[in-house]
This record gives C-alpha cells, structure tokens and sequence, in this order.
C-alpha cells in the first residue's frame, strides 16, 4: 500500500486525515500469474494500480486471433476505462503476466473519494491523460513502422517488460508475425 501513496504524492499533496481516506478506500490484493482480472462480455467494475508485477490487455478480433492492446507494469493505473465510466460490457481481457500485487478500487470506492478528496477528481484526470498519450505514442510510432522499428521502438520505451512477457504477446502487440520477431532478435545479437 505504500507504494501506492507514494506514487500519488509523486503527483498531489496529501494530509494525513486524506491519505487515511484513501487507504480506507481501496484494498491491496494479490493476483497470480495468467489469472483474468477482467474477461470480455463483464463489465469493468474496479480500477487497479500495480504495485508489483505485469499485467497485459487484449482482445480477439473477428477471426479469433489475440491481439495484445498494451502492457502496464509497476506504478500504472489499468481498467477498461469506458466499460468503468459508462457501465457497459467490456470487449477486453485483462490478465497477469507474472504474479501481481495490485491496488483496487472500485466504483463505490471512487464515488466516495470523489465526494469526500477535492484532489482524488486530479489524480484521475491524470491517469486518463496518461492512458490517453500512450494510446497516441502507439498509433503513431507503431502503424507505418517497419517491424525492426516496432519492436526497437517498443524496447525503447518498455525494455523492463520485455524482458518479463512472453514473446508472442510482444509480437501481437507490434502487429507482426511472432517468427519475424524472432528473427529481428536474433539478427540483433549477432
């Protein structure tokens, strides 16, 4: 749970009596490497900040292949935003990579805080402006990219998780073949 407040004073300044309010309302709990956290057709009830660990986002597209959305590691918030907002059904997986401690809450929870930290609203508009950057980081740098800049981009910016995901799941989230992949690397530590 420390680890957790102190990421939030990395951002906004707490009292006591808020930090008190904060830790009342959310609770630490521990996920298992491959457990789902969030499974297609439910909907996204909590929102989670990883304390330890990696957890992975992905979907099926419409020939049932697996497409990874995005990896989040320690000290980054993680839900399926708009299924949280607007209440509805999810289309996305959400699942632990490796063994995770995880910070949850819930939408009770965020309620609450809403109402009673003048400073929770901030810290929110933060996390979804986060979110938001790296969706357009990928967009950007990744679509017109050949497959050697993809997965070079990626370690540039994520070389901590590629070294703990699984290879495939790196190659689905570049969009190339998990044998290119493997080429690119090996041609690399030549």
């Amino acid at each position: 749970m420390e680890v957790f407040i102190n990421y939030l004073q990395k951002h906004i300044s707490l009292s006591e009596s808020e930090i008190e309010t904060i830790k009342e309302n959310v609770y630490l709990e521990h996920v298992p490497a491959k457990s789902f956290i969030l499974q297609a057709g439910e909907t996204c009830k909590r929102l989670g900040f990883i304390t330890s660990g990696v957890i992975r986002m992905f979907f099926y597209d419409t020939e049932g292949n697996e497409i990874v959305r995005c990896f989040h590691n320690e000290n980054h918030f993680f839900g399926d935003l708009s299924s949280y907002q607007n209440n509805t059904i999810s289309d996305q997986y959400i699942q632990a990579v490796t063994d995770c401690s995880i910070v949850f809450f819930n939408r009770e929870n965020d309620h609450h805080l809403y109402k009673t930290l003048e400073k929770w609203p901030l810290l929110i508009r933060k996390f979804t402006e986060k979110a938001f950057v790296q969706k357009i980081d990928r967009s950007t740098n990744l679509i017109h990219a050949d497959a050697k800049t993809k997965y070079l981009h990626f370690l540039s910016k994520h070389a901590d998780i590629a070294q703990r995901v699984p290879l495939g799941d790196i190659a689905s989230y570049l969009g190339i073949a998990q044998q290119s992949l493997s080429r690119i690397r090996k041609n690399m530590t030549l």
